[in-house]
């Protein structure tokens, strides 16, 4: 006997002696493999291609178009193929032009005959009918026989599809169900790239009620039959069955309220296994991005009530016991979230407020998601709440009615139009408000309240954040501050914990928290100025620095004890932070004179950008005859600076330093 690391597996030894005995016996069948097929049917029906047959020989011309092309489409050997063959472009042209000469009817008669000789016969008859224009005439029953074989691939597909579903074996079944999903998505895909709009989104047919082509809408409708064979799969025994069954339902573009029925029970039921209710809680996700491919703002009911209807039933995965199942789950309301965020851009719609109250009923399921024990759950439960807040932030401003000249928009890591932030850095969604000028300390235009629900779901949200901050994981710390930012004066009681995130050991935490902190100013100023001055010298980055900056303008003055330290600083960095001291300078106000020398030194010197010194003089123009003793640098300035803004800028300071003192 052969020693066990010799010993061969039972299946390998028996294919060995079946390929042996085919060796032996010789091939069963020899030849080549049957060809595809799709390649010589994309030639017959290309429009480029069509035949265009002299009048005295067109019906026998088109009679051998017509059996060519139902030559190739019988020859068509697989499910797949038919389908391929059913999603290319080309149909585009099987329809009928409205101007043919001739009506559909007379058309459809002649191709409709089986007959070779009494297609011939009636094909000329339409000829001498319509003599003025035969090669009319003769596109036009080309566009006939195309639709004509394009039903029966259709029929072809349905049927064999059926049959595989409800006769097949497993893996037909399995097959068949990511067909129909494949055929679904690559035809909606195909529609979005061929008729885009000029304002870069598409038009689909999805929520719409049309589709793009007739072609696209026939294919899709007749998948739409198989709903009910589909809904069998999501019972069978086999869990792989289930789960393709499931896919494929989410992508024929039923009513969400029809789908929710179905897919709910799956979810909810902790008895079935676990690919089953991840398959479910991806399908509700995605049920929301194939019915809103391409939102038309005008109308956004229909979206609204998907949001309402799906986004209950995901937050129910929201506690499951399996952790691919919560996180399916959390996509899913991230999908809802960004529908409404968008809708939300263009005017405040009072339809809104059934949808806001679908969402005030899931916070407390959210806030616990949010404490999940898997990091990045944390993390994604703390973006959707986010995204919640961002849209009620719009909704307000689109309510209220922006600033003139300003309009709210969602950015990706800004602060009063920078983009200064540490690098490289992690992708931070935050709300971009309209720029703020700062006047007396204070900012123009206040927070509005993005209260989300009335009643105690929001503070809720505010603790469970607060307690994500003291987490291990850097990233649920800085989803955190990104969620409490979005809160606006209703995250005050995250101020403590927000200034004790200032000294956190990631710098990404440290700069979200102080941009945070500067919107909330100028609230619990004792608390916070002390932490953000000791970023005004952090050594790791100097977006940080800027940050803590930009978050001292904001307090105004209430920072002015951070004066003698902006004055021993305003020289470490570079020209973003040296102007980023210089606006937390004026932010402060009249107790920000004791620095004015060491702006009137950087206005001096020529080693800074014009930008910089430009700035310079700018600051000390805003003290006016707080700085006289900076006018000889200002003159100085004023007459030899290489720079000729600079040169303006000193003059103008001059003029407001030079004016009487009230």
């Amino acid at each position: 006997m052969l020693p066990s690391h010799f010993a061969m597996p039972r299946c390998f030894c028996v294919a060995s002696l079946i390929g042996l005995v085919l060796l032996l016996l010789g091939p069963l069948q020899a030849g080549p493999l049957p060809p595809s097929g799709v390649d010589d049917f994309k030639a017959l029906i290309d429009p480029n291609r069509a035949p265009r047959p002299d009048p005295a020989a067109a019906g026998q011309t088109l009679a051998d178009y017509r059996r060519k092309l139902n030559q190739a489409a019988q020859e068509l050997p697989s499910l797949g193929e038919v389908a391929r063959v059913l999603l290319m472009s080309e149909w585009a042209s099987a329809e009928l032009s409205p101007v043919a000469p001739v009506s559909l009817g007379q058309v459809r008669r002649v191709v409709l005959q089986t007959d070779d000789e009494a297609f011939q016969r009636g094909v000329q008859k339409l000829l001498a009918d319509h003599s003025d224009d035969p090669g009319g005439v003769s596109e036009a029953i080309v566009a006939e026989i195309k639709r004509q074989v394009r039903l029966s691939l259709l029929k072809r597909l349905e049927d064999r599809t059926r049959f595989f579903l409800s006769q097949g074996q497993s893996t037909d079944r399995i097959a068949v169900a990511n067909l129909i999903s494949d055929t679904m998505n690559t035809s909606r895909r195909q529609d979005v790239s061929r008729f885009p709009t000029p304002g870069g989104g598409v038009v689909t047919g999805v929520m719409a009620g049309q589709d793009i082509t007739p072609s696209s809408r026939s294919l899709r409708q007749r998948l739409r039959t198989l709903s009910g064979d589909l809904e069998k799969l999501i019972s069978d025994p086999d869990t792989q069955v289930r789960v393709a069954g499931i896919r494929a339902l989410s992508e024929l573009e039923k009513e969400p309220s029809d789908l929710v029925a179905l897919l709910t029970p799956l979810l909810a039921a902790q008895q079935s296994d676990a690919p089953t209710r991840q398959a479910a809680a991806e399908a509700l996700g995605h049920v929301l991005e194939v019915n809103t491919m391409q939102i038309d703002k005008t109308r956004p009911e229909p979206y609204l009530k998907a949001v309402e209807q799906v986004l209950p039933a995901a937050a129910a995965g929201l506690a499951d016991s399996d952790p691919r199942v919560r996180r399916a789950s959390l996509e899913a309301c991230q999908q809802a979230a960004l529908i409404l965020n968008e809708l939300a851009t263009e005017r405040y719609y009072p339809a809104f407020r059934p949808t806001l109250a679908v969402v005030d009923s899931i916070l407390p399921k959210l806030n616990i998601a949010a404490r999940d024990r898997v990091p990045e759950l944390r993390v994604g439960a703390s973006h959707v709440l986010e995204t919640f807040a961002l849209t009620v932030q719009k909704m307000q401003h689109s309510k209220e009615g922006p600033a003139p000249g300003s309009k709210p928009s969602m950015e990706r890591g800004k602060y009063k139009g920078q983009t200064l932030r540490p690098s490289p850095g992690v992708t931070v969604v935050s709300f971009s408000q309209p720029a703020a000028q700062a006047k007396g300390g204070k900012m123009a235009d206040e927070l509005p309240p993005p209260v989300l629900v009335e009643d105690t779901g929001l503070q809720e949200t505010v603790q469970t954040m607060i307690e994500n901050l003291r987490h291990p994981d850097y990233r649920v710390r800085l989803a955190a501050v990104d969620t409490l930012e979005t809160f606006g004066k209703q995250a005050e009681a995250a101020i403590p914990a927000l200034a004790a995130a200032l000294r956190d050991p990631n710098k990404f935490v440290r700069w979200s928290s102080a941009r945070t902190l500067g919107r909330l100013s100028p609230r619990r100023a004792e608390e916070v100025v002390p932490g953000l001055m000791r970023l005004l010298d952090d050594r790791e980055d100097p977006s940080v620095r800027v940050a803590a900056a930009k978050a001292l303008e904001l307090y105004g003055e209430h920072a002015k004890k951070a004066v003698p330290l902006l004055a021993r600083v305003i020289n470490r960095g570079d020209k973003d932070y040296i102007i980023a001291i210089l606006h937390t300078i004026q932010g402060i106000g009249t107790d920000a004179a004791p620095t004015l020398p060491n702006v009137a030194w950087i206005l001096s010197d020529r080693t800074q950008p014009p930008s910089v010194r430009k700035e310079a003089a700018q600051t000390l123009g805003r003290f006016g005859p707080l700085a006289k003793g900076q006018l000889p640098t200002l003159r100085e300035v004023m007459n030899n600076d290489p720079d000729e803004e600079v040169r303006n800028a000193a003059s103008t300071a001059v003029l407001a330093v030079n004016r009487p003192l009230r």
